[in-house]
């Protein structure tokens, strides 16, 4: 709380005792909760509380209930009444919409392959070693899942493998995730594993059963800033101009880390309308 950037909760609440908004809606990362042994947290509190008339709530909630995104965040809600009515939280799980019934578009997450040489079997099913400091001193991925490759050559870095979710995307988004595999028959006839290719300059998208993907030769390929918004509930290229005209990449990433989850908002505002209207 005393660092430079905590300065800006300080002026958030000003500007909530100045303009007396109906609700308001504080969000932060799961760490605030343990940040100097919780009193942080607690100093937040009754800071909002001393600003009088407003009711609290809040809850840890993840983005993976809605998209697969591990990113866990504090959703703190405060509301002018009298203490009587309904209550926005908690918000589940099983809260979730049905995407598969849902009008609003689902855009899939394109998903990125690595180099075969690393590959092995596993209940023949192909599988990646991933470097970690676990007792192993290796985490598997498989299909579907992610992987984190921030400071690669860490003898420390644990749980760089997301279980079929990406890990929370942060403003460098170094992440990559494991594609989809299938046998085939190479010219001389013998059957290898490969990745199909999509010849049209497109990207192929991951479905319940899709196995297409992209090639990319010894090494692995990072997320695309498209795949970073979609993570987030943005529409494609949501990000790719700004009033001074196109964004470059590092900011794209940036600003996908630093913004928070479109469904997971839309979920805490649909349960806001709900109580105070």
């Amino acid at each position: 709380m005393g660092g430079d950037r905590s300065s800006l909760i300080t002026e958030a609440i000003r500007l909530i005792d100045e303009c007396r908004p109906r609700f308001f809606i504080w969000e932060n990362v799961k760490g605030t909760f343990s940040s100097n042994n919780g009193e942080d947290f607690w100093a937040i509190i009754q800071a909002f509380t001393n600003i009088g008339g407003y009711r609290l709530e809040w809850q840890l909630l993840n983005t993976k209930w809605f998209l697969p995104q591990n990113r866990e965040r504090i959703y703190l809600v405060g509301y002018l009444g009298n203490g009587s009515g309904g209550q926005v939280f908690p918000i589940r799980e099983t809260t979730r919409p049905n995407i598969k019934s849902s009008k609003k578009k689902h855009n899939k997450i394109v998903m990125p392959t690595i180099c075969t040489n690393y590959w092995r079997f596993a209940n023949d099913t192909p599988v990646i070693k991933v470097k970690s400091a676990t007792s192993k001193g290796y985490e598997e991925a498989a299909e579907g899942d992610s992987i984190n490759y921030s400071n690669p050559n860490s003898e420390t870095r644990r749980g760089r493998v997301g279980k079929g979710v990406a890990q929370t995307l942060d403003t460098t988004c170094n992440q990559a995730v494991i594609g989809a595999m299938r046998g085939r028959y190479n010219k001389d006839n013998k059957t290898v594993q490969q990745i199909e290719i999509n010849k049209n300059g497109t990207s192929n998208t991951l479905t319940a059963v899709t196995k297409d993907n992209l090639v990319v030769n010894n090494k692995i390929r990072r997320l695309t800033p498209i795949e970073c918004e979609r993570l987030q509930g943005f529409p494609d290229n949501w990000t790719e101009y700004g009033e001074s005209g196109k964004i470059s990449d590092t900011q794209r990433y940036k600003m996908c880390g630093n913004a928070v989850t479109v469904d997971v908002v839309e979920a805490v505002a649909n349960s806001i309308i709900k109580t105070i209207y």
